[in-house]
C-alpha cells in the first residue's frame, strides 16, 4: 500500500486530504507544521510527501531543502499543496 504523509497546518485541509487519499487506499500520516513532517519522514518512510508551502516552524521550503540536502531522502517525490498565491 502507498504511504502519503501530508504536511499542512491546516486541520480542515489535512483532513479533506486524508479521507480523499483513504477512500482511494492509500496509507495517510499527517504532519502539522515543517519539523513534525521531517520527523515523521524519518520515522514512517512515506512513499511520497503532500508538502503546504505556507506552514509554522519550517515553511515548505525549508523542508524541501533539508529533505534534498539528505542523501537518503533526496529522491522522496513531493507535491506541492498551497493556497499560496501572490497577486501582481
Amino acid at each position: 500500500m502507498t504511504k502519503v504523509l501530508v504536511a499542512e497546518d491546516n486541520p480542515v485541509n489535512r483532513e479533506l486530504l486524508r479521507e480523499l487519499l483513504e477512500n482511494r487506499g492509500y496509507a495517510v500520516v499527517e504532519a502539522p507544521d515543517g519539523q513534525e513532517a521531517l520527523r515523521m519522514i524519518e520515522q514512517t518512510h512515506p512513499d511520497i510527501l503532500l508538502l503546504d508551502i505556507g506552514m509554522p516552524v519550517l515553511d515548505g521550503f525549508a523542508v524541501m531543502r533539508k529533505i534534498r540536502e539528505n542523501p537518503s531522502l533526496a529522491t522522496l517525490p513531493v507535491l506541492a499543496v498551497t493556497g499560496l498565491c501572490h497577486a501582481r
